[in-house]
């Protein structure tokens, strides 16, 4: 399905992960993405996001949550697409840039600093304070649960 796209939001350390696309791609070249890509046929948008960060990161996504499905914002430009993009609170592996021809730089960005980068959709700004949000509730949860399977052992 090459009119939908599924995307991880990787948050550590209160940074989140951003991969800066190649500027040799004809899709969105040189602004700052989310890592992810195209469906491919008879694919559902979570096992797009496992081969997706694989794939580009090198890491087996674990745990992680939809946040929704977005339109892109000027299909003249590229077309229409369904972005479904997906909070990953866990993962197996270290991550590294295991495709430099589709992303010229991957990198960890504070949260005050994505105001300093050009990213590849304007509304990327809100959906990771959103993002944030849900990271820092579904830490604290791990962290509650974590503590009560301690004190019961």
């Amino acid at each position: 399905m090459r009119d939908a796209c599924a995307a991880g939001i990787l948050i550590h350390d209160l940074k989140i992960l951003l991969a800066k696309r190649s500027a040799s791609r004809s899709f969105y070249p040189n602004v700052w993405d989310l890592p992810g890509g195209h469906l491919e046929a008879g694919e559902s948008p979570e096992a797009a996001l496992v081969r997706e960060l694989k794939e580009e990161l090198g890491i087996v996504a674990t745990a992680f949550e939809s946040l929704g499905t977005f339109q892109a914002l000027s299909p003249e430009g590229y077309g229409s697409y369904k972005y479904h993009v997906y909070l990953v609170t866990r993962w197996r592996g270290t991550v590294a840039n295991r495709q430099l021809e589709e992303h010229s730089e991957i990198r960890w960005v504070t949260f005050e600093d994505i105001g300093n980068l050009d990213l590849a959709d304007p509304q990327y700004a809100q959906l990771f304070q959103h993002a944030l949000q849900r990271f820092k509730k579904a830490m604290k949860c791990n962290f509650v649960i974590s503590s009560v399977i301690s004190r019961r052992t």
